[in-house]
Parts: C-alpha cells; sequence; structure tokens
C-alpha cells in the first residue's frame, strides 16, 4: 500500500469530492505476447450504499486462461459490487482453486460489499499482479478504505 492511496481516500473521497461513481477500469498492459493485452487494475468508490452499475457475470476470455484450471476472475466482482464480466481490463485468469477458497470471494469481496451494505464510504482498489510476460497474475493486490474502519489492504494469492 502506498502513502498516495492513503492521502487520496482522506483527503478526496472521505472529503466528499467522491460520490458512487462507475468504475474506472485501467488501460490494458500490452506487455504480453497476445495482442489483447491484460487486465492491470481497477477502482471503484460506493457511497450510502450505492452499487452504481449492474455488473455482469464473466463471460469474457482473457489471455492464458485454461479451460478446467482457470476461471474468469473479475477484478471488480460482477453482480455484488458492479463490474463488468465482458470488458477485458476487469477480468483474469484465476486459478480455479483460488475462485473456490474464501480468500476471494467470501474474504475480500464479500468484506466490501458488506462496507458498501452497511451505508460506508468506501474507496477500492484491485491490482493484479504479473511476473514479467505472463498472462496470468500470481496475486492480486487490494486496498480497500472505509469511513468507519479505515484502510485495509489484503493480498491475494494466485496459485494451483
Amino acid at each position: 500500500m502506498t502513502a498516495g492511496i492513503v492521502g487520496r481516500e482522506k483527503d478526496d473521497y472521505m472529503g466528499g469530492a467522491w460520490g458512487p461513481q462507475e468504475i474506472k477500469y485501467w488501460d490494458l498492459d500490452h506487455s504480453i505476447a497476445d495482442p489483447r493485452g491484460r487486465a492491470s487494475g481497477a477502482e471503484a468508490c460506493y457511497s450510502g450504499g450505492v452499487v452504481k452499475s449492474k455488473g455482469s457475470p464473466a463471460r469474457y476470455t482473457p489471455p492464458g486462461f485454461v479451460s478446467g484450471v482457470h476461471d474468469r476472475g473479475h477484478l471488480i466482482a460482477g453482480t455484488r459490487l458492479g463490474g463488468s464480466g465482458v470488458d477485458p481490463r476487469n477480468i483474469t485468469p484465476v486459478f480455479t482453486k483460488v475462485v473456490n477458497q474464501s480468500a476471494q470471494y467470501h474474504g475480500v469481496e464479500k468484506y466490501v460489499a458488506d462496507r458498501v451494505a452497511s451505508g460506508d464510504d468506501v474507496y477500492y482498489r484491485v491490482e493484479p499482479r504479473y511476473r514479467p510476460g505472463a498472462e496470468v497474475p500470481y496475486e492480486t493486490d487490494h486496498v480497500v478504505a472505509s469511513s468507519s474502519v479505515g484502510v485495509v489492504h489484503i493480498v491475494v494469492k494466485n496459485v494451483p
């Protein structure tokens, strides 16, 4: 976690400059062989219990995805947090074991959804981390800043 995230959360978002907004997906990273590129990160702001976007199940097949090994993983969760399942900037290959563990779904996503549902002001950032040239992230880095709890930093490993 960087000081910039904490400062931004306190100064801009918690200060009222941000409200519920559309999810911001970062540009695709084209440093891999696949010309489609890979997801590089996303951030969202929620306020007053509002999830502004509707979201959708993951349908886009990202570079590196192997059927039976991976699931299509949202950076910002689909129906719970409004994340798109068809925007390539929001989908990464996630090992099925990781998706089915509580650390990913019940841990991070549920924590954010619960903070939003409680009416907290919430800033949420997700960033996949890749080894050079890899199409599958080895982990995702999550920063959740809420008005009642403060800043929580969670790293979820993506391993077979």
